[in-house]
């Protein structure tokens, strides 16, 4: 498998993994005693998953871009054998002549 994923695939993956952090942060928060302030594992998940979730968010953001470019673009472009016909049409009515 390549290195990079399409945009479908690496939407999916950022869905998961936000599902995941979203899933251990009420897992901490739920077992948290006390000011939740003062829970350094609190508070490390959370700092950590901050972090991770906007890259996941920045990342989602150019799958969706790249999407949304791939789309455009092949709404401009011919089928693949239109060009191909045209060329096959006209020579064969160069040769007719």
């Amino acid at each position: 498998m390549s290195a990079k994923l399409d945009p479908t695939l690496q939407g999916a993956e950022n869905a998961r993994q936000l599902a995941e952090i979203e899933d251990k942060i009420i897992e901490v928060l739920s077992g948290a005693e006390g000011n939740i302030l003062e829970n350094e594992t609190a508070i490390t998940v959370i700092t950590a998953s901050k972090t991770l979730s906007n890259d996941i968010n920045q990342k989602q953001q150019i799958a969706q871009r790249t999407e949304k470019k791939v789309s455009c673009q092949s709404c401009f472009q011919a089928p693949p054998n239109h060009a191909n016909a045209t060329r096959k049409g006209l020579n064969w009515s160069l040769s007719a002549l």
